[in-house]
């Protein structure tokens, strides 16, 4: 029942649907040909002071905080839905040290050539076998031993208890008597075949190539899921199928590697620095430094052979929550039992970090057209604890086409704060007056803003994008309700266009 999870989860991953804009002005598709022009002209007299800046600090970029009035740190309390709401600001803002250009892109699947090469570097002389959709004896077997493992104390991955382990070995046992005999799954050398993906009627409406590999010894997986055709993609959403652009690569160094999951989000994943020292109720379960964590993860950067084109965009420390569900299928947490590091990398477009997130706004924005082409964010994430192990997954690569401006024109820093100011309460209202929040409504906490890229879709194109200069507000929410006694939503997102001000969909991409 789990492993069926798991493969309908890592589906989803590969086919969420969009959520698309309201009909408001703050996030219509504006004219792309205009946000151009402003990026390229300097706002009406600042054209000599931008000209000096550059000048002075020629050696090391743009002096974006002199230019725009960026502060270093930002703290404001915004309120709002009568009192319900309660929006607090304490953050650092980060911005870039080289100009901010606009570039198109498109997205790009994993080559074999690519694939080859991180193979080697990742997998070597270890036997890999390609999973495969018939469970043969020997298929069962080797999850038998698996769970053997687990039953017996010897092993542990995160997810099963020994009571558990035992009741999936009972059934495992059962299929083992009716499971066809074969030979041993098919060796995998990292060459990439096609795969389909049908309905739940078993229609085919989309292929792809992709590779799904393990080592039934270690547990160490190797996947990737390559682009759905165009095509096809747009006429599945058509009819009502979760479908979306973005491959998706995935690593894992044996079964065994940290993956904390908090059912109820309900304990705060805490955002470490580079020189930041160990929090006080961390250390009781972990011994890598902050410090440490960021070394590591430059290192995995450059053993993939990717630190030329990313680097390490932020590390936050991740609760593993012991929980239960209850016979009455409520889940009930009983503490925090351990943690680990995940690492957010950014791709690096002309010396400028791309913005990225684990998760987006679901909330702010409302269906408008389920039949738009979409195309998620480029994300790439590693987690790991004290041990040698980790896992890494990157979607949605995407590959530069061309440079429409090379030195864009900003807003200042305060027009971008007065547009969040006054729609940030307006987008949160309908949710802070929500009769579940109970009398004490919505909390948010902004412990986070940056200024990089963003790709928006262009307009009447499914093939290419642009990455436009972005502000984004990272957001926690405390949520209450009645049959939820308390829970963080972590890290949802407003991104503010810093050229013109519109704010972005982060799903539909305007």
């Amino acid at each position: 029942m789990k492993k069926s999870l798991v493969i309908i989860v890592a589906l989803l991953l590969l086919l969420t649907a969009c959520q698309p804009t309201p009909e408001v002005d703050a996030v219509r598709q504006k004219n792309q040909g205009d946000m151009i022009d402003m990026a390229k002209a300097a706002p009406e007299g600042a054209a000599e002071a931008k000209e000096a800046v550059h000048v002075q600090v020629e050696a090391q970029g743009p002096d974006f905080r002199a230019l725009y009035d960026i502060p270093e740190h930002l703290t404001r309390e915004l309120t709002g839905a009568d009192g319900r709401l309660v929006v607090h600001i304490d953050a650092d803002v980060k911005v870039p040290t080289k100009a901010m250009p606009i570039v198109r892109v498109h997205p790009v699947g994993f080559s074999q050539e690519f694939v080859y090469q991180l193979w080697a570097r990742l997998i070597g002389d270890t036997p890999m076998y390609l999973n495969s959709d018939v469970r043969t004896k020997e298929v069962v077997e080797h999850q038998m031993q698996y769970y053997l493992s687990i039953a017996n104390g010897e092993f542990e991955n995160g997810m099963d208890t020994p009571e558990e382990a035992r009741e999936i070995l009972k059934k495992l046992q059962e299929e083992y008597l009716t499971a066809p005999e074969g030979q041993p799954p098919q060796l995998s050398d990292g060459t990439l075949q096609q795969l389909e993906v049908t309905s739940e009627e078993g229609a085919r409406w989309a292929s792809y190539t992709g590779l799904d590999a393990y080592d039934p010894k270690t547990c160490k997986s190797f996947r990737v899921r390559n682009n759905c055709d165009n095509d096809t993609l747009i006429q599945g959403k058509g009819e009502g199928l979760p479908v979306t652009r973005g491959a998706f690569l995935s690593y894992s160094s044996s079964g065994n590697t940290p993956h904390p999951y908090d059912p109820r989000e309900r304990y705060p994943r805490i955002w470490v620095k580079r020189d930041d020292p160990l929090p006080e109720e961390v250390d009781q379960f972990l011994k890598t430094t902050p410090r440490e964590a960021w070394e590591r993860a430059e290192n995995i950067l450059k053993e993939m052979g990717l630190s030329d084109s990313f680097q390490v965009a932020a590390i936050r420390l991740m609760p593993d929550v012991d929980w239960e569900v209850s016979s009455l299928g409520r889940t009930i947490t009983k503490g925090i039992k351990g943690y680990s590091y995940q690492a957010h990398y950014s791709r690096m477009v002309c010396g400028v970090p791309c913005n990225s997130t684990q998760r987006f706004s679901i909330y702010l924005f409302s269906f408008k057209d389920l039949t738009a082409p979409s195309w998620q964010p480029e994300q790439m994430e590693l987690w790991f604890d004290d041990g040698p192990d980790y896992s890494f997954s990157w979607s949605s690569p995407q590959a530069m086409d061309e440079v429409l401006v090379e030195d864009s024109t900003l807003l200042p820093f305060g027009t971008i704060l007065d547009i969040v100011e006054k729609r940030l309460p307006l987008l949160l209202d309908d949710y802070a007056r929500d009769k579940r929040l109970g009398e004490e409504g919505l909390s948010v906490d902004i412990n986070r803003v940056d200024l990089g890229l963003w790709r928006i879709r262009e307009k009447d194109s499914v093939e290419t994008g642009l990455l436009v200069p972005a502000w984004c507000f990272y957001l926690d929410m405390d949520i209450h309700t009645e049959d939820y006694d308390g829970g963080r939503r972590p890290e949802d997102l407003l991104i503010v266009n810093a050229v013109n001000g519109t704010l972005i969909d982060p799903w539909n991409g305007y």
